[in-house]
């Protein structure tokens, strides 16, 4: 066999492989399990009908969108309980994609720094705490959609202060890490939507990598509009919960793995006579480029994933530099490494649950 054919028979296989609809997961007990995903060629297209979103496709909870798709203003009241680092990420990418606008956000918060940065992007229904001071009342009588954007140990009396304010006509979304879709249910009382989220820290600069699964009273249309508000701020994937625990391994904690690795790649650089910036500036823009060479885009601007493998063996010459440099890796071990690194992430979120 050609090397032509030989490679166009490894890219098809590969491709092949990431179109499995499983994924691994750990449940409580850490044995296996697996888990429907959305098929990575799929996109999900959205249409405005009665002045909401709605799924085009026939089946909203297995479809990907990633950040190219085309923007639409959600008609919804959406608020966040809490807004640190990763709800004004979200806030901030559901203005700037143009999914939402400031008159349909508001927000709960603790102190006023946090309502000050708000309302310098122009969010000013801003309540005060959600549990000691009446803002869960507050927010749910100005939002349909509430985003639980706490600490998991902080989250039981937020349901609390929230639970008596909203109904079915509520849908209920949580970014706490490692809390079931069970404990929101319960926590919030019968017929209430709810929805989970496995957000990251890219978000902040549009290239967030979410995972989402549903509660039992949640439908299609949430879906569409979760995936399309997510998708303002990165990629978004609707999962199986089972699911939810290997994608904290995964996306969840894996921006750390990635910073660990660019600042290793550029101490090497240090190490080979670069000056520290320099050494900085091409490790992080490498794996930028390494990471955008896996997901593609096809013509159509749906994802178009290439097995990293395929791209790694078309970098390594015999007898170079880098097969030297992989040579090193296998032997200390680096993909062990990660490999126990994600699975220890899934088995502390699902200890956390």
């Amino acid at each position: 066999m050609s090397l032509l054919k030989l490679t166009a028979a490894m890219e098809s296989l590969s491709r092949s492989l990431l179109r499995s609809p499983t994924c691994s997961q750990l449940s409580r007990s850490h044995s296996p399990s697996f888990c429907p995903v959305g098929h990575p060629g799929a996109k999900l297209a959205f249409r405005q009908q009665h002045g909401s979103a709605v799924a085009a496709a026939a089946s909203p909870a297995e479809a990907l969108v990633d950040h190219a798709e085309p923007r639409y203003d959600i008609d919804e009241n959406i608020g966040f309980i809490g807004a640190g680092q990763m709800g004004e990420a979200m806030i901030r990418g559901f203005l700037e994609s143009g999914v939402s606008h400031p008159s349909r956000l508001s927000a709960s918060v603790r102190s006023s720094a946090r309502a000050t940065a708000l309302s310098r992007l122009g969010v000013t229904r801003v309540f005060q705490d959600a549990v000691k001071s009446g803002g869960a009342a507050a927010l749910a009588a100005s939002a349909r959609v509430i985003f639980l954007g706490v600490k998991p140990q902080g989250l039981p009396e937020v349901l609390a202060a929230l639970a008596p304010h909203v109904g079915p006509q509520h849908l209920v979304v949580s970014i706490a890490a490692g809390v079931r879709l069970a404990t929101l249910e319960a926590g919030l009382g019968a017929g209430v939507r709810v929805a989970r989220v496995m957000p990251n820290t890219p978000m902040l600069v549009g290239q967030g990598a979410s995972a989402y699964a549903l509660g039992s009273a949640a439908g299609e249309r949430d879906a569409a509009l979760v995936h399309a508000l997510l998708s303002g701020v990165g990629m978004a994937l609707h999962v199986d919960e089972r699911c939810m625990d290997a994608v904290t391994g995964v996306s969840g904690s894996g921006p750390a793995y990635a910073y660990m690795m660019i600042e290793a790649m550029a101490d090497g650089g240090v190490q080979a006579g670069l000056p520290r910036a320099t050494a900085l500036a091409l490790a992080a823009k490498t794996v930028a480029g390494a990471a955008a060479m896996v997901l593609g885009e096809g013509a159509d601007g749906a994802l178009d994933l290439t097995h990293p493998g395929v791209l790694k063996d078309r970098v390594g010459s015999p007898g170079g530099t880098t097969i030297a440099a992989i040579a090193e890796l296998e032997n200390s071990g680096v993909r062990g490494a990660f490999m126990r690194a994600v699975r220890a992430a899934a088995e502390r979120s699902a200890a956390m649950g």
